[in-house]
């Protein structure tokens, strides 16, 4: 979309970066190969920078992998805000999740006005979302205009091995089981046209959750294996069985 529109783009990746999906466009890109906990290089990358657009994250429930999501998600984002103070970046867009936003008791409908609540049922992952919010906002504090983006389940192109888009793998390898309740979801396409609109307002110093729908599990799954010419789950997981999974899944991980 930034390419597309004109802007020169500067963007960091690990030297072992995927670029298949960027075949078009990536010799339009200037890259740098780096890693954001590296604190003393991390205020080299923002040289030149106008507007930084930080969606960089480790996506992961894995118990294993929880010191690694830490220092990806939460210090990676503190040091990327403490470079772009240094930088003195016009405008610092974070891409979060809707993971971060709170779940409220008796509040059906999570807003942008929804309040933070620690409890068992929040995972790790969330925390690592939560927390880096802390840091983007401390940054506005200390004069870094700042913008927050909430997206639901991302779907489009992607690593089928990496975040979101690992449900299409699932459907794809027809797997059996699917549980009940909803989930919300939004098109990458339709995230990546709003945070560059976002970019260009005035707007600053603010949270948007994008969302475009919800669906339930089952219908999602149905409608990817309909596309697919795959056979959908059809084992519906009832709360017994998903409390046993879980019980072992923490077991294995540890």
């Amino acid at each position: 979309k930034l390419v597309d529109e004109g802007y020169t783009v500067k963007a960091l990746k690990r030297p072992s970066t995927e670029l298949s999906l960027l075949n078009d466009i990536k010799d339009k890109i200037q890259w740098i190969d780096g890693d954001l906990v590296n604190v003393t290089e991390t205020e080299n990358y923002l040289e030149g920078v106008h507007k930084v657009i930080h969606c960089a994250a480790l996506v992961s429930y894995d118990q294993r992998e929880e010191e690694l999501i830490y220092q990806t998600n939460v210090e990676g984002t503190a040091n990327l805000v403490n470079a772009a103070l240094l930088q003195n970046v016009e405008l610092f867009v974070h891409l979060s999740s809707v993971a971060s936003i709170g779940k409220e008791k008796h509040v059906k409908v999570s807003t942008e006005e929804t309040h933070w609540t620690e409890g068992e049922n929040v995972s790790t992952y969330a925390r690592s979302k939560h927390q880096p919010e802390l840091e983007v906002w401390r940054g506005w504090a200390e004069g870094l205009n700042t913008i927050i983006i909430n997206p639901s389940l991302v779907l489009g192109p992607g690593n089928w091995h990496k975040s979101s888009t690992q449900v299409f793998k699932y459907v794809y390898e027809e797997r059996s089981f699917y549980t009940t309740g909803i989930v919300n979801y939004v098109d990458v396409r339709d995230v990546a046209e709003v945070t560059v609109r976002l970019m260009n307002s005035d707007l600053k110093g603010e949270r948007f959750i994008l969302n475009s729908g919800n669906v339930s599990y089952k219908e999602l799954f149905d409608k990817i294996a309909a596309a697919m010419q795959k056979t959908p789950p059809g084992i519906r997981v009832g709360s017994n069985l998903i409390k046993a999974a879980i019980i072992f899944e923490k077991i294995r991980s540890k």
